[in-house]
């Protein structure tokens, strides 16, 4: 990920006052499942990714392999117009990792791709 990218997309945030970041991947049956963090969160979120149990996704994980990490794709980012207001938010998908930096197998998007 590029520097001009991270740049871009935090200025946006900045910009657009946004106060939240939804996190966005998908269970084994498409649905969207979020994460949200706050915005001051997010520069971290980008750098190192946001940990939760995948044994609580659908498809994802047994509890012994429950750690994985959501790893946002900054081309993806938008604002989300409906939350104009008190509390604007963001909505970015994420590439599913497990502990060891490498993409989750039971991560739709991966599977796609492959």
């Amino acid at each position: 990920m590029s520097k001009k990218a991270v740049d871009r997309v935090l200025s946006t945030v900045e910009e657009q006052e946004v106060q939240f970041v939804l996190l966005q991947f998908m269970d084994i049956l498409g649905i969207v499942k979020n994460v949200t963090i706050p915005a001051s969160q997010f520069e971290k979120a980008i750098e190192d990714g946001v940990a939760f149990d995948g044994s609580s996704i659908l498809g994802y994980a047994t509890i012994e392999e429950s750690d994985l990490r959501a790893q946002p794709v900054l081309e993806s980012f938008k604002v989300l117009p409906w939350t104009d207001g008190e509390v604007k938010s963001a909505g970015i998908v994420c590439q599913i990792h497990d502990p060891s930096g490498r993409r989750h197998s039971g991560d739709p998007r991966y599977v796609l791709e492959r």
